[in-house]
Formats: C-alpha cells, structure tokens, sequence
C-alpha cells in the first residue's frame, strides 16, 4: 500500500471521528431535532352531511329570513345554505352548543365555485362573487361580520362574501374567531375547530384614510382558513393582516389562500396574550400567494 493511500484513509478516518464527536456533544446535550407541526386534530376535508338537517336562509320562502335567528336555533349537524347574491347585513355571533356535529354556513350556489381543495378567484372570474351571499357590517364601531362566543365549536363558513358597508371606515377585523381581550384567559374558553373555506374576505379599497385592520383573526385553536381570497386589508395607523392571531393556542392551518395586508400578510403575536404564558403553536403553512 503507498503512502498516498494512507493519508487519504487516515483524512477519511479524522472526518469520521470528527462528525461522531459532534453527534456524541449533541446526544450528551439532550439536543433534538425540531420536529413538524402537530396539526393532525385539525381535519380540513369537507365533513360528511349525510343525516344534517339543511336550513334555507333567504328573504323570502326561506326557512328563515334572519340570519342570527338561524344561527341561534341550529344545531350540531346542520347546514344553513343562504341564497347566493343575498346581502346579510349586521354583525353575526357564533355561539355555543352542545354536541359535536358541525354548523355549516354556506351559500346556495357552491357548484359554481371551485370545488374542494381548489382557491377561489373571485378577482379574475366574477362569476364566482355573483355566487356567494354577501355578509357585509354595516357596523361604524367596528364590529365584525362574525365572532364566537366562549366555549363555541365547530363552526364551518364556506363559499360566502364577507365584506364591509362603503360607509363604514374603520374596521378592526371581519372574522374573529375567539377573543384576544381579557374576557379569554384560560385554554379552557378558547373557542375551537374552526373552518373558513373557500371565502371572499375583504376591505373597503374605496374610502381613503381608513383602517381595514384585519381580515381573519385565529384566537382560538384548531382554526383553518383554507382556500380562501382575502384581499385590500390596509390601514393609516396601524400595521395591517390578511390573517393574525395574538391569543389563540393553535394548531393552525393556513393553506392555499391569496393574502393581502399591507403590514404583514400573516401575524403571530404582536400584542401580550391574555392567555399567560400562551405562544401559538403547531402552525401549518402551505401554498399561499402572499
């Protein structure tokens, strides 16, 4: 054997033994590797319906021509389909029930909007909007177009337009799900398994000097927003998101959405928890358009 072919082994062996004293440091450091996020309790798939009790909402021959009343007499297992084109005016709670099954809040023509796991475009294909009941504030003070209650579960919003008045200038979020006050100071009230699908969330581009602060705000746990379009979120004085959340625990998915905010397209943080010593976490991130 020549002596070049030693040295070249005995490198070798110095890399190896290099490379194994870094593991060795490693293991007697307690050190892992980081580990993906834990969002296997957030199932985004369309649930199945079979045996739900379908609810028409409408202004006339409807099953209910008020939108709250429908959501407050629904229960767990039900859809409430709004007729397409329909503006629901006001600012609509989501409150507790008991039971598992979902709420579902959808419009009347969701066959002519992508189908599952696809984006919505209302942008460059109007005839999408045209399909979509608007749900529009019409509320000066900033109130949203939904919000939960404590304890609130299983709520799914797909296929609607969720916008504001053109006379209403100040905005502080359109979807709020869960709390970021005080009122939300325990895991225990979080609201939880919450689903915007295939929405059109967006700010008023026509008012000068307003503030559009937020579009969908995840102060809850297991919250989703998938294949959504959430648009013209801008503000003078403020920073402003397509999606925040300051006091909700996770898991999130974010997932094959346009996102648009002037601030940031998405914000974790950005004020103190009520939740002490809460951090949001297991945050999945995919496809987007930011």
């Amino acid at each position: 054997m020549c002596i070049r072919t030693i040295l070249i082994r005995g490198k070798a062996f110095l890399k190896l033994l290099f490379l194994f004293s870094i593991w060795i440091a490693f293991q007697a450091n307690g050190q892992t590797m980081p580990s993906l996020p834990k969002t296997s309790s957030l199932v985004t798939c369309f649930p199945d319906t079979t045996g739900y009790k379908m609810i028409t909402v409408g202004p006339s021959g409807r099953n209910y021509s008020d939108l709250q009343q429908a959501i407050n007499n629904a229960q767990p297992g039900s859809v409430l389909i709004l007729d397409a084109g329909v503006s629901f005016k006001g600012s609509f709670s989501l409150p507790n029930k008991t039971g598992n099954g979902w709420i579902i809040i959808m419009g009347s023509e969701m066959s002519k909007l992508p189908g599952e796991n696809s984006r919505i475009d209302p942008i460059n294909t109007p005839a999408q909007e045209l399909a979509m009941p608007k749900i529009i504030t019409t509320n000066t003070a900033g109130l949203p177009c939904f919000y939960t209650q404590a304890y609130a579960h299983h709520y799914r919003l797909v296929g609607l337009e969720i916008a504001i008045d053109p006379n209403v200038h100040n905005s502080y979020g359109l979807v709020m799900l869960g709390d970021a006050s005080s009122a939300q100071n325990t895991l225990a009230v979080v609201p939880d398994q919450l689903i915007v699908d295939r929405c059109y969330i967006h700010g008023n581009h026509s008012v000068k000097d307003s503030i559009m602060k937020v579009g969908v705000l995840l102060n809850c746990s297991n919250g989703a927003v998938i294949n959504s379009y959430i648009s013209d979120f801008h503000s003078v004085l403020y920073d402003a998101q397509a999606i925040g959340c300051i006091n909700g625990p996770g898991p999130f998915k974010i997932i094959n959405n346009y996102l648009e905010g002037s601030g940031e397209n998405i914000l974790f943080g950005g004020a103190v928890p009520a939740i002490t010593n809460l951090v949001p976490s297991d945050i999945e991130v995919r496809n987007n358009y930011f």
